[in-house]
C-alpha cells in the first residue's frame, strides 16, 4: 500500500512537472507581451522632434504653394487690367 501510494505520488509529481513545462512558454509570453506592446508603440509613433519637423516641412510646402497661387492670381489680374 505504501509502495502504491509512493508510486502514485511520484506519478502525480511527474504529471504536474510536465504540465508546468508545457505551460511555461505561454506564461513567459504573457509576461513579455505588455513590454513588447509598449516597445512596438514606441517604435511606431514618431517622437516629438520628428513630428515638429514634419509639421514645419508641411508649412513650408504650403507657403510655397500659396506664393505660387498668389503670383498666378496677380498675373491674371494684371492681364485683365491691361486688356
Amino acid at each position: 500500500v505504501l509502495f502504491w501510494g509512493l508510486l502514485s505520488a511520484l506519478g502525480h509529481g511527474v504529471q504536474q512537472g510536465w504540465i508546468w513545462v508545457l505551460r511555461s512558454p505561454l506564461r513567459l509570453i504573457s509576461l513579455l507581451q505588455p513590454r513588447a506592446d509598449s516597445l512596438v508603440k514606441k517604435l511606431r509613433s514618431p517622437n516629438r522632434e520628428q513630428k515638429i519637423e514634419v509639421v514645419i516641412q508641411q508649412l513650408a510646402t504650403n507657403q510655397q504653394q500659396q506664393a505660387k497661387l498668389l503670383a498666378e492670381l496677380s498675373a491674371l489680374v494684371n492681364r485683365k487690367n491691361n486688356s
